[in-house]
Parts: structure tokens; sequence; C-alpha cells
């Protein structure tokens, strides 16, 4: 009997999960990355919500010098696709590993003030537990660790 609540509970969370889809525009045709949902499952470096904000940091390299570094971090992750990348854009999906949810990851090279500002965001659901969070900020730490940027 537990074995059965347990298994509907776990499907109707999945159905719930499909059926809330908010599939919001990840990449918008200027600098300015697209906006955070008013969902917990965002983090962008032009968030104005404390929350959903994440700091943006500076680059100490060239943006040739920069991209192969960040796209070497990307490739190594797990469940990622490269959609689209340009000398100043970066598009990635993630899925997660047991549903196949997917996240997108948008970068941009600020070329001006040599910013790198970050969306990281659920397409579908309400909560992703920190996880667009924790991948941002490990991205960057990475970034750190390899003199990319501060």
């Amino acid at each position: 009997m537990q074995f059965y609540l347990l298994k509907y509970i776990c499907l109707s969370l999945f159905l719930l999960q499909l059926a809330s889809n908010t599939y919001a525009e990840v990449t918008s045709k200027s600098s300015v990355l697209a906006p955070c949902p008013i969902t917990p499952n965002c983090v962008s470096t032009q968030a104005e919500k404390p929350s959903q904000h994440i700091k943006a940091p500076r680059l100490l390299l060239s943006t040739e010098q920069t991209w192969p570094k960040i796209i070497a971090i990307i490739n190594a992750a797990h469940r990622t696709t490269i959609i689209e990348k340009n000398q100043q854009r970066l598009k990635v999906e993630y899925r997660s590993q047991v549903f196949g949810f997917v996240d997108d990851l948008e970068i941009y090279i600020e070329p001006l003030s040599k910013q790198l500002e970050m969306r990281s965001a659920s397409r579908s659901g309400y909560s992703d537990m920190g996880v667009n969070r924790r991948r941002a900020e490990q991205l960057i730490y990475q970034l750190i660790r390899q003199g990319v940027v501060k």
C-alpha cells in the first residue's frame, strides 16, 4: 500500500511539473538577458530581485581567451548541449538525470564593461531547489580558479 502511495506521489509530481511548463524566452536579441520569471527557479546577473540576483564577474582575459575556457567547463559537465555560440553569446541546455527536465544557461560577455553576464533558469516547474544558482556559482568559481574572471 505504501509503495503505491509513493509511486502515485512521484507520478503526480512529475505530471505537475510537465503541466506547469512556463518555457520562458531565454534569449533576448539585445545585450540584456531575458528577465527571470517570478518563480524561484532562475538566477541572473541582471535580476533586480535579491533572491534571483548573482554578481556578474569581471573578465581578466580577452573575450577570445575567455570563450574556450567557458566552453571547456560546460563540455565537462554532464547532460549539456551547446545550442548556440557566437563571439558574444552562448546558449546551453542542461538536462536533469532522472526526468530529463531542461534548464537553460545563457552567457553574454559585455564588451565595454568586460562583465560576464549570465542567466540560468528552469524551463518548467516552480522550484529547482537551488540547482540554477549552484550551476552559475560553480561556473564562476571555476573561472576564478583559472584566472579568467574576478
